[in-house]
């Protein structure tokens, strides 16, 4: 996010793709909404408020149980479950799934086990990534450990 001085005002510049962007629905309309804090120095006193944009997409699907996405401006982040790291794998362009650990450096992915759950963590410019609808789309298989 990015915040501008134009004449005596603040402007906020967010992007869909940033954090704390959330859906919203208002009007049976999904929108993308941010929800700020700002202090008033005319009313000397804090304002909470939830600005919003309709879109056009359709939500995200939840995440399956034991599984946490989040998004960043230039990656997102996925906590999967604990297994083999050999076993997270990555469905490339011609339809293969490639263990993460075999995919060329230039593809930016990085896994590691932390606190017991597998991370990957996938710049938006990696490999198979595709923007679709304004969202960010890879498909990732992984076996738990359970």
């Amino acid at each position: 996010h990015t915040v501008r001085q134009s004449n005596s005002s603040l402007v906020l510049i967010a992007s869909f793709k940033g954090c704390y962007i959330f859906n919203l629905r208002k009007d049976h309309e999904l929108h993308e909404a941010l929800t700020l804090q700002y202090y008033d120095l005319v009313l000397k006193k804090p304002f909470v408020a939830t600005v919003s944009c309709p879109v056009t997409t359709t939500p995200m699907p939840e995440p399956p149980k034991g599984l946490s996405i989040s998004c960043s401006e230039v990656c997102m982040t996925v906590q999967l479950p604990a297994g083999p790291l050999s076993a997270v794998k990555i469905l490339d362009s011609s339809k293969t799934l490639v263990p993460v650990l075999q995919t060329p450096t230039l593809c930016g992915y990085a896994l590691v086990k932390k606190d017991g759950k597998n991370i990957l963590t996938i710049p938006y410019t990696a490999c198979d990534v595709k923007l679709v609808e304004k969202r960010y789309i890879i498909q990732v298989a992984y076996v738990t450990s359970g």
